[in-house]
């Protein structure tokens, strides 16, 4: 009938499973763990004594310990597992200790004596007593700051609140239909969405403000019946979400007895056109005018520190915006859509312009920033489209992704020093913005930073490695750009679609070396190229290059010959491709030519290769007009058709000396050789090397 366990042992699960005549358990010191089903369906037990150590209670403990009257949980306890004292119907009150992180479900569940608890911090209380409980008081305790999850607490009718407590969460009381009275302390500063939705009506107070649902003095919700002007004198505060889509109100006064307006309180509704905010009012929560189209007069009060995430969203018809200097937050897309708001002064306490600020404000014109701001975000002025001017202070030290987009009407803007990046789609459809100055410091240009700009020359600081896709695409008007020491890659389509005539680069064995992805990352296409200030004709790359990149030179116009070093070994993709030269000597020393390296140069007509090529690609000298080759032994191994068979306007071949062997059908069928050179190294001629040679006479 008793049971006194040692001290200092964990009682295992099952461990007193059904003992039907046990009366009495006292646990000993030392006992952290008591087990599941270590004591459930022990019908007469009726007295329990857990010691202060103990910190879990496993699940279905006490499950179904129908007799048990007295529990006193200890104040260290940790854990109450699922079902803990499931079915404990002698139980008649409890107090939940501010040390328990963790509660399973349904812990309380089918106590139907339990009346009274006291809780030290919130949860749901229908988890954990069941959605049947018969719970009709509830203390919380001194200490506790938010209060929430009684909701479907059908019986319960009194809850007492310590002034402590300053906010009252989302559902707190939701569905708690006998709850008639509640005493909300002044300490409250938040009333939670839907808070008292679907408690008994006495608890309402609908004739101080009639269609104005009130409990304690604090605005919950509306009825129909209400619209026009409507004066909230006399309230105590507005809770989350009160007056959400009531149409039928046109105008708002908000008494000074409100500090904070919180979020959704006013969300939908579409016919304010005007609210007189409280003189002593510190926040406007997020979305808490979020879609009152025809909005257009509001003033800030000098006492106001914060602006929450959208809280004046879509607000179609506010045309001026003054934001005080009390004010040292503001959250993301605070005025986004406001389609007719013109100017906007921002208070100069504020740090940080947060994303989407100001985004599709189309009417926007005029905006005067804080003096020490250090970040825009991202998008914050995108689609501005009025916005002509705008001045950014040296503070800042980072500007977000698209934060000035499509700002049409943008014509000129310096960026601040301390940037570091350009970054993604900053300027990008700013069609009108004709002047920018990157300055030193800057080390990325970003995907579509200026795409679709009215640029018409761009200078490329030294402090810039990197230029991403699509950077200046679009920029139909830009002309010159100027290239920085310390470029290493540009990005794919960087100048697709511009018209730029001249390039200017401080060094070509540094231009050798850039990385360009496609045939428009590089600025040379269709250009002339200048080096320090001097138009090149005459390209020498210097001698220690070893590699000229793919798309290195391609379609630059001002180049009409080439000095290649004996240092190249690699002439890459498109290297030179539409380049005006006519004539190109690859020293010894160079082992690979790429594919369509000298494509198209329409003037080529004489190339001389070296017997150190180990890889020619068949369309490096495509829709050239070469008349005369001088062939390496690769080529003669392989066959001069391998590797120039679609030119039929090469005349004279003359084979390197130092070749050995000339390959069988190596020239067969080449019909337009009138000239062959075989130096005396040559000493085999395979069958057929010239068959069907019509042409050759010498």
């Amino acid at each position: 009938r008793k049971v006194v366990t040692p001290k200092d042992i964990a009682i295992p699960g099952n461990a007193f499973h059904k003992c039907q005549n046990l009366n009495t358990v006292i646990i000993s010191e030392g006992t952290t763990v008591v087990g599941g089903n270590a004591f459930s369906s022990c019908h007469s037990l009726i007295h329990v004594s857990l010691p202060d150590s103990l910190q879990v209670i496993g699940s279905e403990s006490f499950y179904g310990c129908i007799s048990l009257t007295g529990l006193t949980l200890p104040q260290h306890i940790e854990t109450i597992g699922m079902r803990a004292f499931y079915g404990c119907d002698s139980l008649t009150g409890l107090i939940l200790p501010s040390s328990i992180t963790e509660i399973g479900l349904d812990a309380f569940a089918q106590c139907h004596s339990l009346k009274s608890i006291t809780i030290s911090k919130c949860f749901q209380i229908c988890s954990v007593f069941g959605t049947r409980n018969s719970i009709t008081n509830i203390t919380v305790m001194d200490g506790v700051t938010t209060i929430g999850g009684f909701c479907d607490c059908e019986n319960l009718t009194s809850i007492s609140i310590p002034d402590s407590v300053t906010a009252i969460d989302d559902y707190a009381f939701h569905n708690c239909s006998s709850l008639k009275n509640i005493q909300i302390p002044s300490s409250i500063n938040k009333v939670g969405g839907s808070a008292f939705d679907g408690c008994d009506e006495g608890l309402y107070d609908t004739e101080s403000l009639p269609g104005v649902k009130l409990v304690d003095g604090w605005v919950v919700g509306y009825d129909a019946s209400l619209s026009g002007d409507i004066n909230l004198v006399g309230i105590r505060g507005i809770g989350c979400s009160s007056f959400q889509d009531c149409h039928a109100m046109t105008s708002i006064t908000i008494p000074d007895t409100v500090s904070i307006i919180e979020k959704n309180s006013f969300w939908g509704c579409t016919s304010i056109t005007n609210v007189i905010l409280p003189s002593r009012l510190t926040s406007i929560e997020e979305q808490a005018f979020v879609n009152c189209y025809l909005l257009n007069t509001i003033t800030l009060p000098n006492t106001i520190t914060n602006i929450g995430r959208c809280a004046f969203l879509r607000c179609r018809k506010l045309k001026k915006m003054f934001i005080p200097n009390s004010v040292v937050n503001i959250r993301d897309s605070a005025f986004s859509e406001c389609n007719s708001l013109e100017n906007a002064i921002i208070s100069d306490n504020v740090i940080n312009i947060p994303s989407h600020l100001f985004s599709d404000c189309f009417n926007l014109s005029s905006i005067i920033l804080p003096s020490l701001i250090t970040n825009i975000g991202n998008s914050a002025f995108a689609n501005c489209t009025s916005l002509i001017k705008i001045t950014l202070p040296d503070t800042i030290i980072s500007i977000g992704e698209s934060a000035f987009y499509n700002n049409f009407s943008l014509e000129e803007i310096s960026l601040p020093p301390s940037i570091k990046t350009i970054e993604n789609s900053l300027f990008e459809e700013c069609r009108h913005l004709n002047k920018i100055n990157i300055l030193n410091g800057v080390g990325n240009i970003g995907t579509s930073s200026f795409r679709n700009t009215a640029i018409t020359e761009i200078t490329i600081p030294n402090s810039v490695t990197n230029i991403e896709e699509c950077a200046f695409e679009w920029c139909e008007g830009l002309k010159k750009v100027i290239i920085g020491e310390n470029l290493k890659s540009i990005g794919a389509s960087a100048f697709h679609n511009c018209s730029i005539q001249e390039v200017h680069i401080s060094s070509i064995e540094q231009w050798c070396s850039v990385s360009f992805i496609n045939w428009f990352s590089n600025p040379l296409l269709y250009a002339d190229l200048y080096l320090q200030g001097c138009q090149i004709e005459e390209l020498v790359i210097p001698n220690g290059v070893k590699n000229i990149k793919n798309y290195a030179f391609n379609g630059c116009r001002s180049i009409i010959s080439i000095d290649i070093p004996n240092s190249v070994t690699n002439i890459g993709y498109l290297a030179f491709s539409e380049c005006s030269i006519s004539k190109i000597e690859i020293p010894e020393g160079v082992e690979t030519i790429g594919e369509y390296a000298f494509q198209g140069c329409a003037s080529l007509n004489r190339v001389s290769l070296p017997n150190s090529i180990l890889n020619l690609s068949e369309t490096a000298f495509s829709s050239c007009p070469l008349v005369e080759v001088v062939l390496p032994q690769l080529i003669c191994n392989m066959g001069f058709q391998s590797f120039f068979g679609d030119n039929k306007s090469i005349q004279t071949i003359e084979i390197t000396f130092g070749v050995t062997n000339i390959a069988v059908n190596c020239f067969s069928r080449c019909r337009s050789i009138r000239n062959v050179y075989i130096p005396g190294s040559v000493v085999n001629i395979g069958g057929s090397a010239f068959n069907s040679c019509d042409s050759l006479n010498n």
